[in-house]
């Protein structure tokens, strides 16, 4: 029997889409803030972009939403074979920003294309533990390893370091999901240490070990390596209960701040808002993330399960490395705020996350029940 666009729809979650959307507002309204100058430009200031990213975010999340998720399964290792390409593509001809090449011209932007490889490594992820059933054995743990390995090395010869934290942390979250044997999970955290260790040791540049020394002691440094820091610090301690407020800042002695429309976006916030704008902020996220959390438990396909557990950690772990940079807690890592740092890449790809969120709730009721992971 043929299924109405109401009947189909009538599940779509608005509550998430208004959550996003007060989330894309608030960063917007920073952003304007940060690139409001008296030459003024609307297409050549980060607001004007960003503002169209969102536009198209927002449409983005309307088409995903009406696909059915399972399309994405039957094409998991292909996306995910693209995207390897892709990454390895980019090595050769991609452009380099902040000591990065990872971003390939798309004539009226670039994009970074780690945040592809995030998208298709979840998808793969949840496509190969489709048919999982506990107990599972250590073979099967370390097979799905080539879901993140391959695209790890790729960025991190870019190099960039955050973005394949990113990934091993999405895949490791989604192996506590599958089976929370924790013989198997030390056994892979102390072979991740050791070759941390060893990247450490002779993977890594003379400033991406500057980034981890002054995030043991930033203090060592203030004027030069533990600027970044130091200036975040003071832009939060700055910004009191209330904040600053908006155009007293652009031009104040706390506009120092690296990085304010990206990576110190919360620095920023905390700057012009206060602890209430930051509490707002936490608010926003808690409630998206418990959104998700109540999602997943009404889901009875493993696919769907894993998709979304898989979205929302990569938006946790996105949130945490971001907030615990800009208060010190973290190092450096150049982690974006989802829907508040300036950038098309991630910002996009972040829209897609909500467009396959809304269609497995759009689509749950239409599946048959075959969950059997939790």
């Amino acid at each position: 029997m043929a299924v109405s666009i109401w009947q189909k729809n009538k599940t779509f979650d608005w509550g998430l889409l208004i959550l996003v959307f007060l989330l894309v507002a608030f960063g917007l309204i920073v952003q304007y803030d940060l690139s409001f100058k008296a030459n003024f430009s609307f297409f050549a200031s980060d607001f004007g972009r960003q503002l169209i990213f969102s536009l198209i975010g927002f449409a983005l999340v309307l088409v995903f939403s009406q696909l059915d998720f399972r399309l994405f399964r039957s094409i998991s290792y292909v996306l995910y074979a693209l995207s390897l390409l892709a990454l390895a593509v980019v090595l050769i001809i991609g452009k380099t920003f902040h000591g990065v090449r990872g971003w390939l011209s798309l004539g009226l932007f670039n994009f970074q294309l780690v945040e592809f490889a995030k998208l298709t490594s979840i998808i793969a992820l949840a496509s190969f533990w489709q048919k999982t059933v506990r107990p599972l054995p250590f073979s099967r743990i370390l097979s799905s390893l080539i879901f993140v390995i391959p695209p790890m090395i790729l960025v991190i010869l870019q190099p960039d370091i955050g973005s394949s934290l990113i990934l091993f942390l999405t895949w490791l979250g989604i192996i506590l999901l599958v089976d929370n044997n924790w013989k198997y999970i030390s056994t892979i955290l102390v072979t991740m240490v050791l070759l941390v260790i060893l990247v450490y040791s002779f993977g890594l540049r003379a400033y991406q070990r500057d980034r981890i020394t002054t995030y043991l002691n930033p203090n060592q440094d203030p004027l030069g390596k533990g600027y970044q820091i130091a200036q975040s610090k003071l832009a939060i301690g700055s910004g009191g209960i209330f904040g600053l407020g908006l155009a007293l800042t652009s031009h104040s002695s706390f506009s120092s701040l690296p990085a304010a429309q990206t990576d110190f976006i919360f620095a920023a916030i905390a700057q012009r808002a206060g602890l209430f704008g930051c509490l707002v902020i936490f608010v926003l996220f808690f409630l998206i993330f418990s959104r998700l959390i109540i999602l997943i438990q009404k889901i009875y396909d493993n696919f769907a399960l894993i998709l979304v557990v898989g979205i929302l950690i990569n938006f946790f772990i996105h949130f945490v490395l971001n907030v615990g940079m800009n208060l010190g807690f973290v190092p450096i890592v150049g982690i974006p705020l989802p829907f508040l740092s300036y950038g098309g890449s991630y910002l996009l790809i972040s829209f897609i996350f909500i467009g396959l969120i809304e269609s497995v709730n759009v689509h749950r009721l239409f599946i048959n029940k075959e969950k059997d992971i939790v």
